[in-house]
């Protein structure tokens, strides 16, 4: 047998197995002779618990507790497509209690579960982007009541509200470039340093991550769009400030 090392044992050891079978559980004591250990794949991914596999031949274990021979799978390969369809039919027809499936038939599963998985992240990426844009609001909205003598001094010396909206833009789009690309940045990275924890932590996660310039051209876009959307109820409220009614806010 092939036991998992969370079972402490070394190749060599017997290791006694019991085994539940039949509708009434009824169990069986077999003795195994351990000739490969292999490392857990969730060590370190959730805490304590182990999985104390114990692989063994199939017909080795249908001899030991008397169950006969028994399949769970049968790959049917067909040269022709449209043959497909009328044998799936036929062995549904035939094996009543078996689940049949076609590749199309799992590839639809798979589709459906990636559907619902997107439809999950575009959930929370949407309330990612509207609480970013009620802050940028509520942050954008105190900036400019702090600002407002400011603004209404320039408007005084005679500046249009037009220059004064263009700079109020231009320091929204440098702040959002900034935090874009300490985005990008931070996340890119942090996606390596989680790699590399899983790695140690013993988990097979040697998957490749590169970066891509179009994805990180999109993501700081977006902080572009969501910093100016939020920006812009304080921007009109700049465009109609005179300079009296700054006077009268700021008494």
């Amino acid at each position: 047998a092939v036991v998992e090392e969370s079972l402490g044992v070394k190749p060599g050891d017997i290791l006694v197995v019991k085994v539940y079978s039949g509708a009434s559980g009824v169990e069986r004591t077999l003795k195994v002779k351990v000739v490969g250990v292999m490392r857990s794949f969730l060590k370190g991914f959730v805490g304590a618990f182990r999985l104390n596999l114990v692989v063994v031949p199939l017909d080795w274990l249908q001899g030991s507790i008397d169950a006969g021979p028994f399949v769970n799978t049968v790959l049917i390969t067909v040269k022709d497509k449209a043959q497909v369809q009328p044998l799936y039919l036929a062995l549904k027809e035939t094996y009543r209690d078996a689940q049949v499936y076609t590749q199309q038939s799992l590839l639809d599963t798979v589709t459906k579960v990636f559907t619902a998985l997107n439809a999950v992240f575009s959930v929370i990426s949407g309330a990612a982007l509207t609480a970013a844009v009620i802050t940028t609001f509520a942050v954008m909205s105190i900036t400019v009541r702090e600002r407002l003598r400011e603004f209404g001094l320039l408007k005084a010396m005679g500046i249009s509200s037009r220059e004064i909206l263009l700079s109020v833009v231009v320091e929204v789009a440098l702040i959002a470039a900034v935090a874009g690309v300490a985005g990008v940045v931070t996340g890119f990275l942090g996606a390596n340093v989680v790699k590399d924890v899983l790695l140690r932590m013993g988990i097979n996660f040697d998957v490749p991550i590169a970066f891509r310039p179009h994805y990180a051209a999109l993501g700081m876009a977006a902080s572009l769009a969501v910093a100016l959307i939020g920006a812009v109820s304080p921007m009109y409220k700049v465009a109609r400030l005179r300079p009296l009614e700054v006077m009268q806010l700021w008494r």
